[in-house]
């Protein structure tokens, strides 16, 4: 699944979800975010905080930065840990996007917060964007079905007994996902 059609699953995810309102977990913004805006979505359903930070790819300051300050009782989970990119054919004209994300769940709050970092270059770009110009979103939704989101998401979650922001392990579920990115990167198919 590219990382396009993953970000429209844990959207519809989301929808279904509902929507009351809830207070959203106060979080810094990274030192160099640029026009950073905030909004309510969903009906108070989510908050959406983004902004641009001027940083060369691969560098990944934002995630850094969240991965330092977001801690108890959220856990780490893994989504898509490395770079990749794909085609923006809904674009005119197409472009590449290169994109990392990571969600963070609270199984007692019902809340799951995803960070996503992307740049885009025209589509014949390579391996890397043409630009510095690094585009950031965190949002936090309400009201989620935890559990629902990391079987959906083939999220990579440390055990649900454990209480730290360590690094996500895989797990079972997770075998025939790791198995096709690994035959994915070895064909060089793009993604």
């Amino acid at each position: 699944m590219n990382c396009r059609a993953k970000l429209t699953v844990f959207l519809g995810l989301v929808l279904m979800a509902g929507s009351a309102l809830a207070q959203p977990t106060k979080l810094s913004v990274p030192h160099g975010a640029k026009d950073v805006h905030e909004v309510d979505l969903f009906n108070g359903g989510a908050h959406e905080t983004y902004f641009t930070m001027d940083v060369a790819y691969p560098s990944n300051p934002a995630l850094e930065h969240y991965k330092a300050i977001i801690s108890q009782p959220w856990l780490r989970c893994s989504w898509i840990p490395v770079w990749e990119s794909y085609i923006d054919g809904t674009t005119n004209p197409p472009r590449r996007v290169y994109q990392q994300a990571t969600v963070w769940i609270n199984r007692g709050a019902r809340k799951t917060l995803m960070v996503s970092s992307r740049y885009t270059a025209p589509k014949g770009s390579g391996e890397k964007p043409d630009n510095d110009h690094q585009q950031v979103v965190v949002v936090e939704y309400m009201h989620q079905d935890v559990d629902k989101i990391i079987s959906s998401l083939k999220l990579q979650c440390p055990d649900p007994a454990m209480r730290s922001n360590t690094t996500p392990q895989s797990d079972a579920r997770d075998a025939p996902r790791v198995a096709w990115l690994r035959q994915a990167r070895a064909g060089g198919r793009e993604r």
